[in-house]
C-alpha cells in the first residue's frame, strides 16, 4: 500500500512540474480604431491568425482604444500574421424585436456604425503582424 501511495504522489508531482503556460506564444497588442480620422466609439476588434489557431479580441473603448486578449486579459495576440475585423453597431432604443431575438440580439445592417465590409475577414482589407514585445496596431477605417 505504501508503494502505491508513493507512486501516486510521484505521478502527481511530475504532472505538476510539467504544468505551465501552454499553447502558442502571445505578445501584448493594443491600438486605436479611427473612422475618417475620428476615434470609433464602441465595437469589437478581432485578430484572426492566418495559419489558424485561437483569435484575439477586444471591445473598443469610447476613445477608440483596444487591448487584445487571447487567453487572459491583456495577453495580446498570437505571434504571426493576422486578418483583422472590426464590428460596431449603434445602440438601439427599446427592446429587441422578435426577429432580432431569434438572431441572438444582433443589430440589423441599417444600425451599423461602419461599413459591414470591415466585419468579414475576406473583405475587411485589414491585416497585422504581431511580433515579440509590445505591438501597437492602429486601425484607420473610412466611412465609405
Amino acid at each position: 500500500m505504501k508503494s502505491c501511495s508513493c507512486s501516486i504522489i510521484g505521478i502527481t508531482l511530475l504532472a505538476l512540474c510539467g504544468c505551465g503556460p501552454s499553447g502558442p506564444a502571445t505578445a501584448p497588442t493594443r491600438g486605436v480604431v479611427t473612422v475618417d480620422g475620428m476615434p470609433l466609439d464602441g465595437g469589437q476588434v478581432m485578430f484572426w491568425p492566418v495559419d489558424g489557431g485561437r483569435p484575439a479580441g477586444s471591445k473598443i473603448a469610447a476613445d477608440g482604444t483596444y487591448v487584445l486578449q487571447t487567453f487572459e486579459a491583456g495577453d495580446g495576440a498570437v505571434l504571426g500574421e493576422h486578418q483583422v475585423t472590426v464590428k460596431s453597431f449603434a445602440e438601439t432604443s427599446g427592446p429587441a424585436s422578435f426577429e432580432e431575438e431569434i438572431r441572438g440580439g444582433l443589430a440589423t445592417p441599417a444600425e451599423a456604425k461602419i461599413p459591414l465590409r470591415y466585419a468579414v475577414e475576406a473583405t475587411s482589407g485589414l491585416t497585422a503582424t504581431v511580433v515579440e514585445g509590445e505591438n501597437e496596431v492602429n486601425l484607420e477605417l473610412t466611412s465609405q
